[in-house]
């Protein structure tokens, strides 16, 4: 899929919205708390039709701003994966 919204990254550089990135992430999350392969890639779709449903009409967005909603939407879904995605790059 392609650009629905120009990203802002915390580095002040500037890239296109890829769902895809987005999806995979969230799949890695979800797999680093066990959750099985199936589950991981329903709750990705879920949480990215959120998020893209979040995006409508905004043509410029922070990527701490899909962090957030990401993380919001994901702990609906998967508690501990949200707490993963949250915080994996301070697990670092």
């Amino acid at each position: 899929m392609s650009a629905y919204a120009e990203v802002i990254r915390t580095d002040q550089t500037h890239e296109p919205f890829d769902v895809l990135k987005l999806h995979s992430s969230v799949v890695q999350a979800c797999c680093s708390v066990n959750a099985p392969a199936g589950d991981a890639h329903m709750t990705a779709e879920n949480v990215c039709r959120s998020v893209l449903d979040w995006l409508v009409g905004k043509p410029i967005v922070t990527s701490r701003d899909i962090e957030s909603v990401t993380s919001r939407t994901l702990e609906r879904y998967h508690p501990d994966a949200a707490y993963m995605y949250a915080n994996s790059e301070a697990m670092l």
